[in-house]
């Protein structure tokens, strides 16, 4: 019996030019006797609903656009998964792909389906949403949640971030209290994220040496409060450098993670709105779903 893949689309994602339709993606896939439907998205929060419905159906569901369409399929099929997912990014970002090793050509996704080339993922969970690349506040979150998709795709991630930043007041911080590891402590922040995935939006990497996908373990970054603006670059060549120095900016290994704001702030998802509140709680379900992606260093089980 062939197995059967459900392919959920975003026919919004990603750049027209470089767009592959899932028509296209689904009759290749087909010709290597594997039963395909799709179902396309209309509205923000469809491949959720359509995900929770038919997750049972299918051997694999392939998410078919950016990070916020897969965003939407693994809360789909959380929190007991049934299925393993496949990730053709479509999209404008793609942090996933680049973390799974996914170059985004229909002949390696084939390729790695064909294989059987499936590994499982830690899901992190804030507020009881999922999500795979990262959860963030601070600068940059509103902008990427209120600027419209065709000026993110034609300046990219951290120049819209950083074309609104004018002065000092621009970057307003935001007193925290963080809980982790078994310790508290507090500060003003303009910047922080609970990071599960090589790269954030283009602003700054982990060091693929000290990074797994499925250690149970999240990556907090957190910035301190600036003086001028005139500190901001400084402030990102630290985290593009991996320069955590433990007064400016931080690095802390955690499996769980509990921020307490003065009042509700904006957090972004896997680089979509997620909503405002004053307390997060974020935690890691260690290797909670099984992905396609090609076996590499960032599998610690490998």
């Amino acid at each position: 019996m062939n197995k059967k893949i459900l392919i959920i689309s975003n026919p919004c994602s990603g750049k027209n030019n470089k767009r592959v339709r899932a028509q296209s993606l689904a009759s290749q896939i087909a010709a290597f006797d594997y039963d395909i439907d799709i179902i396309e998205t209309t509205a923000k929060g469809d491949a959720i609903n359509i995900a929770r419905e038919h997750h049972g159906d299918y051997d694999y569901i392939l998410s078919c656009g950016g990070d916020g369409t897969l965003n939407e399929v693994i809360n789909g099929v959380m929190p007991h998964p049934d299925v393993s997912l496949i990730y053709f990014p479509n999209g404008t970002t793609n942090d996933s792909a680049k973390t799974l090793g996914i170059d985004g050509s229909v002949s390696q996704i084939i390729s790695l389906i064909k294989r059987e080339s499936f590994h499982p993922v830690d899901v992190g969970i804030i507020n009881g949403r999922s999500f795979f690349c990262a959860t963030s506040f601070g600068f940059g979150a509103k902008a990427s949640y209120s600027t419209k998709q065709s000026i993110k795709n034609k300046i990219g991630h951290l120049a819209y971030i950083l074309s609104g930043i004018k002065n000092i007041s621009d970057i307003k911080p935001i007193h925290m209290q963080i809980e982790c590891n078994g310790t508290s402590f507090e500060g003003d922040f303009i910047f922080g994220a609970v990071v599960n995935t090589i790269s954030v939006g283009g602003i700054f990497h982990l060091d693929e040496k000290d990074f797994w996908l499925d250690d149970g373990l999240f990556e907090v970054v957190l910035v301190s409060r600036l003086n001028r603006v005139t500190q901001l670059p400084t402030m990102i060549r630290k985290l593009q450098k991996q320069d955590y120095d433990g007064k400016r900016v931080f690095l802390i290994k955690t499996d769980k993670v509990k921020f307490t704001a003065d009042k509700p702030i904006g957090w972004l998802v896997d680089g979509e709105y997620g909503g405002e509140f004053s307390e997060a709680n974020v935690e890691n379900l260690s290797r909670a779903i099984s992905i396609c992606s090609p076996a590499h260093s960032l599998f610690g089980s490998i």
